[in-house]
């Protein structure tokens, strides 16, 4: 018997507020929810909490992505092809350029390798962050995205919508430390890169690619600074360069040319065939 498409009273109608909940509300799920809960249960194992609450961090966005999935079923086929997974990683080799330049400079200013021990909180930071903002930022509002808007004109918007609220929400970093000014540079830095991972999300529809590159450039970032704690203020535009060269590809892969293969993709992830 085939089962019938659930009805959402606010997702169906209301695209807005759609997206302010799976982006704000899937945060707050994910991290003070599912995360809190988990990091007690971790605690248990001897750990501190801040370090309980982010290695449990990166479990709350899987348990919010399998929500996700549940609460769209049957109408979302979130299931997973080889070929999909081996594209993604595919269209997110341009970031391993990143790596060597930004890498090969901090050793440069180092004078040595840069690279150095990473603590278990350093790692579930790293790791749980790849995980979390991931499916905050990218699988939940683009997915939903594509569901509530079948156009081509649209597919930018799948883009920069995640991409612009995953550096504001960055900016909040800003207001814990009271350090606008550093915070301000990592929220646009943010912004870029959140166009990168859109994108190549977008092209694919399959997450785990993005989160897995998300996660290790996360640890090699926490890794690779770890002989350069001071670097020169000039390294800023080297990366805005390098990032914002990854935003422009990210835009390349969605260009008019490849919109309609988009589309067909995303209607067989939501069963519109």
């Amino acid at each position: 018997m085939e089962k019938k498409y659930r009805k959402h009273a606010i997702f169906d109608r209301h695209t807005g507020w759609g997206l302010f909940l799976m982006m704000f509300g899937g945060l707050f799920l994910a991290q003070g929810v599912f995360g809190g809960l988990l990091s007690l249960l971790v605690m248990r194992t001897g750990l501190d909490f801040q370090t309980a609450f982010t290695v449990a961090g990166g479990f709350g966005g899987l348990i919010l992505l399998a929500l996700h999935y549940v609460w769209f079923s049957p109408e979302y086929n979130w299931g997973y092809k080889k070929e999909n997974i081996a594209e993604g990683f595919k269209l997110l080799l341009p970031i391993v350029i990143y790596w060597v330049v930004n890498f090969t400079m901090y050793g440069f200013f180092a004078g040595r390798i840069p690279f150095g021990p990473v603590t278990l909180f350093e790692l579930g930071s790293a790791v749980g962050a790849g995980i979390t903002e991931e499916v905050v930022f990218r699988e939940l509002p683009i997915s939903y995205m594509a569901r509530q808007w079948r156009d081509e004109k649209k597919i930018p918007l799948m883009v920069l919508i995640p991409g612009l609220v995953f550096g504001i929400v960055h900016l909040g970093n800003g207001i814990v430390t009271m350090n606008f000014g550093d915070h301000l540079i990592q929220a646009l830095l943010s912004v870029l890169f959140g166009i990168f991972f859109a994108a190549v999300y977008v092209r694919t529809g399959k997450v785990f690619p993005v989160i897995f590159m998300h996660a290790l450039h996360d640890v090699l970032v926490i890794s690779g600074s770890y002989y350069t704690p001071e670097l020169p203020d000039a390294v800023i535009w080297v990366w805005f360069i390098m990032e914002g060269l990854l935003a422009v590809y990210g835009l390349f892969l969605i260009r008019k040319e490849k919109r309609a293969e988009i589309l067909a993709l995303w209607d067989r992830k939501w069963n519109r065939a």
